[in-house]
């Protein structure tokens, strides 16, 4: 697996929403902040780490001694241990449920803990069983929007959140800026 500006940039992202359900503190923003400085480097993160080894990724804005370290983890062995941690201990599909608008971290972890959560299936089946709302902070309001948002995601024309959308916008838009009849090329929402 190589390490991609945007795979390191999604996998922070991912690490930032898992840190967030734990209600770490700080560390989540860190980790968003370093996420959004790699995905918009003009260089490869792997060329740096090259170039100047762990020294060269620790002068990359946000990104301190644990990211460095977790970052070169990435490169040389293709994952993060601490990472596949977290994935594990909370084995919640980030991609599927982020796409439903209004449920953020601490919800899908409410979601996982009290309903098992881990999918779209899941969050479906609970939201048609009632079960969504007689949580706390939950009530019908909020399991009526979370099933319009599973039926707008299942049509395809889902919401992303943007963050762990990003990458995928990025790789477009280098590959559309390559083709020479392209003069200028914008991101907008």
């Amino acid at each position: 697996m190589k390490a991609s500006n945007q795979l390191i940039a999604k996998i922070f992202r991912e690490i930032a929403v898992y840190l967030l359900m734990e209600d770490v503190p700080f560390k989540p923003q860190a980790y968003e902040k370093a996420a959004n400085v790699i995905d918009g480097l003009e260089e490869e993160v792997g060329l740096i780490y090259q170039k100047g080894k762990i020294k060269a990724l620790e002068d990359i804005p946000g990104v301190g001694v644990s990211m460095a370290e977790k970052i070169e983890e990435l490169i040389r062995t293709g994952r993060i241990k601490y990472y596949e941690e977290l994935k594990k201990k909370y084995p919640i599909n980030l991609d599927e449920l982020g796409a439903i608008e209004g449920l953020g971290p601490k919800s899908l972890f409410k979601l996982y803990k009290k309903l098992g959560v881990k999918n779209l299936k899941d969050l479906e089946v609970a939201a048609k069983s009632g079960k969504i709302s007689r949580l706390e902070n939950f009530g019908e309001k909020s399991e009526e929007n979370i099933l319009e948002g599973i039926e707008f995601v299942k049509k395809g024309s889902g919401r992303f959140v943007l963050g762990f959308i990003m990458p995928e916008i990025r790789i477009i838009a280098a590959r559309l800026k390559k083709i020479k009849e392209v003069d200028r090329l914008e991101i907008a929402g």
